[in-house]
């Protein structure tokens, strides 16, 4: 076992790619900007397939293809029966959320809002999901930039700080529809390459029933750990119920996956969409969590995060893709372009929407005259490279702060449950108002920015600390002992134990949507049943979802 890093092929196939996908993007992009929602605005049709492809695009990112691996290298399979989160989520926004915004055809989710409660609910709703969007940011820059780190030996802030000069030009000229696109491309090179290096790497450890044995061997096969207590990281309970919560909130009502649901002439090619999406977005988390069993039976007697040769989990992959694939000269190099040319598409999608929802949320209506339109693309401009400033610096902090997938639901889970505690309470309660809804959520948020915080602050200060599972490094060579320092942050990780820590802190982090959700709808309950009126009973049938119509009182709004 050595240090490894990229050939000179890999370098030339990763600028040719990298260099294609920018050029790309650019070549197809629209020079009209007009205020936000005209910034972001995106009328694209499509067929059935392309638009599933692109909606596991958008969820089957860098963040997934080297988060899944690393969890299942270091915690075991348990993360891997979230496939059947992902068919409850299916079976759930069938009949609860698609009807509703189908029937309304509404390109964004939180219009939804603004007719079922009012303007500010709406506003509110639009704002918690700019932040949600703001603290993803910093963990789609660090993906790729950590993955590059780790097969160039560039530092991370150098990879971090180029990153965000090219997102912020790339975000100002390309329109989102291209970008989807692009990302759709580029994550099918990505998956190509990694198909086949995992398939190189099955045969260099002796087949699948080797795999298998090996993983079983290392005690990483764990499937259905039964245990109620909420302070376990990862039980089935855990993984089934909060990420339910979290697959609603990135399918059902986001606005991406809204606005392609609804692109149809029909609610059938519509629900085709989303069956079709549930099997492939399963298949690709199947393939994420085979490819760590795959890492393990491949370093079972030499792990290289003990070894020292990388200082985060989610380095193991890029580690992995460079040694297997060391006989196929440029593979390595297609692989990490297709990572951190998703990454790029993904974040200037991300700050094009962040700046547009600013703009029209926060800043137009304070506005004191009518904008023109080259003032507000200055001022979209504007926000676009302050957010990705902000983006950067926090870079320097994330490689402290818990594995990618306990970041990635805690940067989602502030503010990302209460939004969909918002669109529930909407569709399957009638008798909530615009008071309990926007008490619900505030509260929501508040509690959940509490729970959060202090349970990154413990994980800062290691007071709180998830042990993984074993580790062998009795296979490694002399040398690796001699020239590597074995003290890395890793073999710290597995040496702390828990200590007492803020009890709320200690829920696992899968159920941050899911708490979101429930005190939202709760509170949102109570204070609407207190603030009642006659007039509230009131109703459109069509703001409501379908199986909840035979409770509606007789007398409706007509439309």
């Amino acid at each position: 076992m050595e240090i490894l890093y990229f050939s000179y092929i890999d370098y030339a196939v990763f600028t040719v790619m990298f260099g294609f996908s920018c050029i790309a993007g650019i070549s197809l992009r629209s020079f009209k900007r007009a205020t936000g929602s005209e910034y972001f605005k995106d009328d694209t049709k499509a067929r059935v397939l392309p638009v599933a492809l692109c909606l596991v695009a958008s969820t089957v990112s860098g963040l997934s293809l080297l988060g899944f691996p690393s969890e299942v290298y270091t915690h075991g399979t348990q993360i891997s029966m979230m496939v059947f989160s992902i068919m409850i989520m299916g079976i759930i926004n069938n009949y609860v959320y698609l009807p509703v915004f189908y029937e309304l055809q509404l390109k964004n989710p939180v219009d939804y809002l603004a007719i079922r409660f009012d303007e500010g609910t709406r506003r509110v709703a639009s704002i918690f999901n700019s932040i949600g969007l703001c603290l993803s940011l910093p963990l789609i820059i660090y993906v790729p930039s950590l993955a590059l780190t780790q097969v160039s030996g560039v530092n991370l802030n150098v990879i971090a700080s180029v990153m965000f000069l090219i997102c912020v030009s790339y975000a100002t000229i390309v329109r989102m529809g291209t970008t989807e696109w692009l990302n759709a491309f580029q994550l099918a090179i990505t998956v190509f390459a990694l198909v086949i290096v995992l398939f190189m790497g099955i045969v260099s450890v002796g087949g699948v029933s080797r795999v298998w044995q090996k993983s079983m061997e290392g005690n990483r096969l764990e499937f259905f750990n039964m245990d109620l207590n909420p302070m376990i990281r990862c039980t089935f309970w855990s993984v089934i119920i909060g990420n339910t919560f979290s697959w609603l909130g990135f399918v059902a009502v986001n606005p991406s996956g809204v606005q392609r649901f609804v692109s149809f002439s029909s609610i059938s090619d519509a629900r085709r969409v989303l069956v079709i999406f549930v099997v492939l977005a399963i298949l690709a988390k199947l393939v994420s969590c085979f490819s760590g069993l795959i890492m393990f039976a491949k370093y079972f007697y030499c792990d290289p995060l003990s070894m020292g040769y990388m200082t985060h989990a989610s380095e193991i992959l890029p580690y992995f893709v460079l040694e297997v694939a060391s006989k196929c000269p440029g593979l390595s190099g297609l692989f990490i372009a297709g990572l951190f040319s998703t990454a790029l598409n993904t974040m200037s999608v991300a700050l094009s929407k962040i700046a547009t929802d600013t703009f029209d949320d926060i800043i137009a209506p304070c506005r004191t005259r009518e904008f023109s339109k080259k003032d507000a693309n200055y001022i979209i401009i504007s926000i676009i490279i302050a957010t990705s400033m902000i983006s950067v610096a926090a870079v320097q902090i994330i490689g402290r702060l818990g594995s990618l997938l306990e970041l990635f639901q805690c940067a989602y889970g502030i503010t990302g449950g209460p939004v969909l505690g918002l669109f529930t309470l909407g569709v399957l309660f009638p008798v909530a108002n615009k008071k309990g809804a926007l008490t619900g959520a505030l509260v929501s948020v508040l509690v959940m920015s509490s729970i959060i915080v202090q349970h990154q602050v413990d994980i800062w200060n290691k007071s709180l600390v998830y042990n993984t599972k074993e580790m062998r490094t009795y296979g490694c060579d002399i040398y690796s002992f001699l020239s590597i320092n074995t003290n890395s942050s890793a073999n710290e990780l597995r040496s702390v134990e828990h200590e007492e820590a803020f009890s709320l802190a200690k829920i696992s982090f899968h159920y941050y949507y899911f708490i979101g959700t429930l005190i939202t709808v709760i509170i949102g309950l109570v204070v609407s049943w207190i603030t009642r009126k006659e007039k509230d009973s009131i109703k459109n049938p069509y703001i409501f979802s379908p199986i909840i119509h035979k409770f509606l009182r007789p007398v409706y709004v007509p439309i």
